[in-house]
């Protein structure tokens, strides 16, 4: 019996930088924009910040993949600095960059981009990823939407499971088989690397009949 209520605050195309209070990018090269140093931030966020907030779902990350070596560092001090403005350590729910074919070329570090939100997962307090690489383009047709998730529904489902996991204590899920699959050891071998995952259930499975093979991203480039 208490009202629950959605924020949202959503610009097509922003970077990182648009994002945050204009204090948040101290150390940070200012790349040109659209929009004003933290423009989208004092237009859409900051009249909210003096409500009360459970959790934030953040999807961002596409228009920053020429910077993606300092994205880490930037979604940790976004972060910090929402949760400063907000007065409150609220969960961040982070969705993972989905599958895009058709804009491989406008976008072509998206693998840095996924990295770099894996390595902020490990570093910021209370966040959770979500995985959305299999809900992407190969589920669709060529003549539909390029750029977003195909199966929003299942995305959808995969983040509210996870919120009523951790924020709500529901009984009904359990994180390790709900949460998005997380490295946790990596052990290299002479022409081989095997990685141990967290959050895998009763085990990893593939949607797909044959597994050809996996792609690694280094900092030098693709090794295959």
């Amino acid at each position: 019996d208490v009202p629950q209520g959605i924020i949202m605050a959503a610009a097509g195309g922003c970077m990182l930088q648009d994002l945050m209070p204009e204090e948040s990018l101290k150390g940070f090269e200012i790349l040109e924009s659209s929009w004003q140093t933290g423009g989208i931030y004092n237009y859409l966020i900051e009249p909210f910040a003096k409500m009360a907030v459970k959790g934030m779902v953040f999807y961002q990350g596409e228009s920053d993949t020429g910077v993606y070596k300092v994205y880490k560092d930037k979604l940790k001090s976004f972060v910090s600095a929402m949760r400063e403005r907000f007065g409150e350590d609220f969960a961040f729910y982070n969705i993972q960059l989905s599958s895009h074919a058709a804009m491989a070329d406008a976008w072509p570090d998206l693998p840095g981009v996924r990295a770099a939100q894996t390595d902020a997962y490990y570093e910021i307090p209370n966040s959770y990823l979500i995985c959305s690489m299999d809900v992407g383009w190969q589920l669709r047709s060529p003549e539909e939407d390029p750029a977003h998730p195909y199966d929003k529904l299942t995305l959808g489902k995969r983040l509210a499971q996870t919120a009523l996991c951790q924020e709500y204590g529901s009984d009904k899920y359990k994180l390790a088989y709900i949460s998005s699959p997380i490295p946790s050891e990596v052990k290299w071998k002479s022409g081989s690397v095997i990685i141990k995952f967290a959050n895998v259930g009763d085990g990893l499975d593939s949607n797909i009949s044959n597994v050809s093979g996996f792609r690694i991203h280094n900092t030098e480039g693709f090794a295959f």
